[in-house]
Parts: structure tokens; C-alpha cells; sequence
């Protein structure tokens, strides 16, 4: 609905609102409605999604054919695995999205029912509620400007905006772009000088820039499973065989995955008092830090590309200094020196917590104050110290790369495994059963080792452009490439038997994620190990020293590949 192009009482009328607001009871049905949608929506997502739909059609067709109960009981089991992990994951994610809306939206906000103002949770509110916003204030809700003060001024930073988005009531134009529309606030922008009275539109489904890059990802994943799935039929391997190769290239989790990343991201921020008011991933994106003192900072410069120090100071100062960090005078522009940094390609984040430094926070990607600064500095800032040390923007930049870094481990370690798998499932002619078991239990085993690792110094090292795409690195590649074209030619020569390429490829994986891991995975090691010994359709007993020892080394090769492919920089 293009809420921005209609007079205000037309919106109002259209969400069933009016200047009185709503009364109590009528907002405690919409509340409601809104609980029990959301609630249907997240139990058709969990059971009726591609993989349970798929596993399904596994089970249905493997029971009709009278054919393997193996193949029947591993699908069966894994629908029961996927509908309890998703009920964690979802109890988790509440958990979570419930304190880190308390910490960045505010316990309370005013809304105007049954004709008189009222605190209320911000959970509370529903689509035409009439609420009343001040400096700092900020909801996770979309609304329209009903009246405002006359210099109302909102931080659209969060949202790829700037800083210093002027706001008025009156319609504006259909064809702008969303954030150029200056009678809207949008869900994540917040009010940083001025007061508003606006009416709620929109409960939006808001996706940060790691969900995104992971969205534009799935449709790739979806053709590669549906060529394989029409190519398993036409090729005779079998209508259930095709769609266990199918599912095993389905991408499933990784939203969610996603999600738990940024909220446990803003968890650890938290424990450290740091309020942040962007998507944790877009702190991976800083290139250039710049500090306005008053004096000259003690600090070390990072020998690496992965992020640039610079400093602003006293002109007094800089003669006398003792420091390796670039310094600039204030009287020596130092709004443009932000400005030519940026337009060199940086992005710069700066700080400092002296209000007539306002006007270069306002300049810069990312604004950063204390939290016992002046309240127009918090306002215009997105990420707010609990004191002025310079420790804490390291924890916050190291904490952003992680959580980006953290994804990408997952991503593509998931990806060339599964890719490789359905090359040696195809070639080894290898069972529903074992198919669904590396692509559901031991690929995602091991990817979630990855996955929790923590934040580690070495990620300040990589360059920017290493957290801008979850594309693989040079090294990351070859490994991959490396992983599946050598199990595939050994079956295609038929030098090893299948069951010893599947451990041959099973070494690959658990080497591969020790290449691409700055921590040592052991839970993953153990995972493999344990799911190995336990698959009964290995014939441990006629496997001699010989070939063991042969498939563990040509498992490896992908992780020699990788280790002397990698640069400096390249964890």
C-alpha cells in the first residue's frame, strides 16, 4: 500500500483508524489476530516446508514400492529431527528478538486509546495505533506522520540512509524511493531531533543484509535441485533416489541460521553495555575508523588491509604527538577530509562524544558516542560505548566480522559438500538412505562446529571486501573443486570401491572444514567419527591397511590444496 501518496485521513480510514485513535479492546483483538497469524504462519513454515515436504514424498513412495526400511526410517526420523530443531530454533530466536527489542526499542512507548495518552509495551502495539515518539525513540514498526515539530529529523542510517532525514505530514510523490518518502518512519529509524505524533501502517517483515544475501543465494540452490531432480528421472536412477539428491542441495536453514547469528551477535554486544543501532553485519563493513580527541590516541596502527586508523586532533597537538597513526588538524577541514575518504571507496565510522563534533558524525557511515554524551550526539549515533574507551569499538568491529564470518563458514562449507556428494552419490550409485544421512546429519553437523565458533583477532586482518558477498575465497574454491573431482575420478576408475570413496570424501569434509576454520572444530570431528562407525552398509571388516590408509590420503589432497593456495590474508 503506497501509504506515503494518500492524505491522512484516507490512511486512517484504510486501516480502520481514526484521530481518536483505537480503544482498548478493539487493540487487544487486532493484538490478537496478529498472534494467532503469526503463529499459523511459523507452523505451516515448520511443517510444510520443502525438506519435510520432500522427506515426505520419500517415505509415501519408499512404503508403496515395499522397497528398502532403512531408506523409510531415515526419512521418517529426519522430519521428526527437523520439526523439534526448528521448535528450538524458533523458542531461541523468540528469546532473543524479545530482549534485543527491549534493549534497542525501549520498554515503553505512548499510544493514544479510548482518548487519553498511555505507556504501553512496544510489543503491544498493532496497525492504527496513534503513538507519539520523541528524540531517540525508535520502533520496529512502520508509520505514517500524522503532525510533527517543525524541525523533526530521523536516523535512516540502519536502513541505507542518511542521518539527518528531514520528516513533514503532507503526501508526497508515488514514484519516489521508500526512503525519500518524508511522511513515512520507517521500522529501525529513529527519531534524533524533534517530536512525532504518527499512526502505525505496517508491521513489516524487515530483512537485514546477511538475510539478503542468503535470499538472493536460494535461487540458485532451487535450480540446482529441481536439474537435479529432472535429471535423476531421465536417467532412470528412480523417482525417490532424484528427490533425496534434490533435497540434499536445498539450503534449508540458513535463514534461520541467520537470524540466530545477528541476535546472539547483539547478545554479546549487550554484555559489554554497547547499544547498537544497525544490523550487526554492517559493522563488518567498516574500512577506515576515525577518532576526534583532544588529543593524540595511543594506539598502534593494524598491520593489515582489514582496517584503517585514522585520527583528528588540536592542530597543537600534532607536532608533539608520538604516535604512527595518521593525525589531521581540526582547522584544516576536516568535514572534507571525511568526505575524500569516502569518495576513495572508504567507509568510514567516527568518534567522538563533544557535541561540536555533531556535523563530522553526521558525515560520516557510522556515527559513534558514549553513552554520557550530549543527547543529540546518542540520537544521531548507531553504536553507543558505555564509556569512552577505545577498546569497545574494537569488540564491536570484531564482533560484526564474526557474525558475517560465521555465516560464510557455513554457506560454503555446505554448499561444495553437498555439491560434492551428489557428484559421488551419482557415480557410486550410493542409497536414499546414505544420501539423506550426509546431506542432513553430518555435512550440517560439521557446518555447525563451524558455525560456533567465536570472534577471533585474525577476522580484523581480511580485507572489507571479504564481508560485502558470501562468495568463496581463490583457496576456499580450489579445495572444493578439489573435493569433488577426485572422489569422482577414483569411481569413475574404478580404483576404490564406493564405500571407501564415501570415506574418502568424508576425510575431505572434515579436513576441508579444518582449512577454512581459524579454531579446531573437535566437535565436528567427533560428529563424523561417531555417525561413520554407527552407518551399518560399511563392511568394516573387508577394508585392509592398504585401502584405508589409501582413501584418508586422497581424501586430504583438498586440504593441501587449499593451504597452499591461500594469501596473506585469507584465514
Amino acid at each position: 500500500m503506497a501509504w506515503h501518496d494518500l492524505e491522512i485521513d484516507q490512511v486512517l480510514s484504510q486501516i480502520g483508524s481514526s484521530l481518536q485513535g483505537l480503544s482498548r479492546s478493539e487493540a487487544r483483538v487486532r493484538l490478537r489476530q496478529i498472534l494467532r497469524q503469526n503463529f499459523q504462519a511459523r507452523l505451516r513454515q515448520r511443517l510444510f516446508n520443502p525438506p519435510n515436504l520432500g522427506l515426505a514424498a520419500i517415505a509415501i513412495l519408499t512404503g508403496l514400492n515395499h522397497s528398502s526400511s532403512l531408506d523409510l526410517g531415515a526419512s521418517l526420523t529426519l522430519i521428526l529431527v527437523n520439526i523439534a530443531q526448528a521448535w528450538l530454533k524458533d523458542q531461541k530466536i523468540h528469546q532473543l528478538r524479545r530482549a534485543d527489542q527491549t534493549r534497542l526499542y525501549g520498554k515503553s512507548v505512548q499510544v493514544y486509546r479510548d482518548q487519553q495518552w498511555w505507556q504501553i509495551s512496544s510489543r503491544e502495539l498493532v496497525v492504527g495505533d496513534l503513538v507519539c515518539l520523541g528524540s531517540g525513540d525508535r520502533l520496529d514498526l512502520d508509520l505514517r506522520v500524522i503532525a510533527c515539530s517543525d524541525q523533526l529529523e530521523v536516523n535512516q542510517r540502519g536502513l541505507g540512509g542518511t542521518l539527518r532525514a528531514t520528516k513533514q505530514p503532507q503526501p508526497v510523490a508515488l514514484d519516489l524511493p521508500p526512503l525519500a518518502h518524508t511522511n513515512m518512519i520507517y521500522a529501525g529509524a529513529a527519531v534524533s531531533q524533534g517530536q512525532v505524533t504518527a499512526v502505525v501502517v505496517h508491521r513489516p517483515l524487515w530483512r537485514s543484509p546477511l538475510e539478503i544475501a542468503i535470499k538472493r543465494l536460494q535461487p540458485y540452490y532451487f535450480w540446482a535441485g529441481a536439474t537435479a531432480l529432472v535429471s535423476g528421472i531421465l536417467l532412470g536412477e528412480g523417482l525417490t533416489w532424484s528427490i533425496a539428491i534434490a533435497l540434499s542441495l536445498y539450503p534449508h536453514g540458513w535463514l534461520t541460521q541467520a537470524q540466530l547469528t545477528q541476535l546472539l551477535a547483539n547478545q554479546n554486544l549487550a554484555k559489554f553495555e554497547i547499544l547498537l543501532k544497525l544490523p550487526v553485519e554492517m559493522l563488518a563493513r567498516i574500512s577506515l575508523l576515525c577518532l576526534i580527541l583532544p588529543q593524540p590516541p595511543r594506539l598502534a596502527p593494524p598491520d593489515s588491509p582489514g582496517l584503517s586508523i585514522q585520527a583528528i586532533v588540536p592542530g597543537d597537538q600534532i607536532q608533539a604527538a608520538q604516535t604512527k597513526i595518521p593525525l589531521y588538524s581540526y582547522s584544516n577541514s576536516p568535514l572534507e577530509r571525511i568526505r575524500l575518504w569516502q569518495i576513495q571507496g572508504q567507509t568510514v565510522a567516527a568518534f567522538s562524544d563533544q557535541p561540536e563534533h555533531l556535523p563530522l558524525l553526521h558525515q560520516s557511515d557510522l556515527a559513534i558516542t558514549t553513552k554520557t554524551a550530549a543527547a543529540n550526539l546518542t540520537a544521531a549515533s548507531s553504536l553507543v560505548l558505555p564509556k569512552n574507551n577505545l577498546n569497545l569499538i574494537a569488540i564491536a568491529l570484531l564482533t560484526g566480522r564474526s557474525a558475517w564470518h560465521r555465516m560464510h563458514q557455513v554457506v560454503w562449507f555446505q554448499s561444495f559438500s553437498l555439491t560434492g556428494l551428489v557428484a559421488i552419490a551419482w557415480l557410486g550409485q550410493f542409497s536414499v538412505g546414505q544420501i539423506l544421512w550426509y546431506g542432513y546429519l553430518v555435512i550440517p553437523g560439521i557446518s555447525w562446529t563451524l558455525w560456533q565458533e567465536s570472534g577471533n583477532y585474525s577476522l580484523m586482518a581480511l580485507p572489507v571486501s571479504h564481508f560485502r558477498h558470501l562468495f568463496p575465497r581463490r583457496s576456499s574454491l580450489l579445495a572444493a573443486i578439489a573435493a569433488t573431482i577426485f572422489p569422482c575420478l577414483l569411481l569413475y576408475l574404478s580404483l576404490l570401491p564406493p564405500y571407501l570413496i564415501l570415506i574418502s570424501f568424508s576425510t575431505s569434509l572434515l579436513l576441508y572444514s579444518l582449512g577454512i576454520s581459524h579454531q579446531n572444530p573437535r566437535l565436528g570431528l567427533v560428529i563424523l567419527l561417531i555417525l561413520l562407525s554407527l552407518w551399518p552398509q560399511i563392511p568394516w571388516s573387508n577394508i585392509s591397511l592398504t585401502q584405508g590408509l589409501l582413501a584418508i590420503t586422497l581424501g586430504s589432497v583438498p586440504f593441501w590444496v587449499q593451504l597452499f593456495t591461500r594469501t596473506k590474508y585469507q584465514l
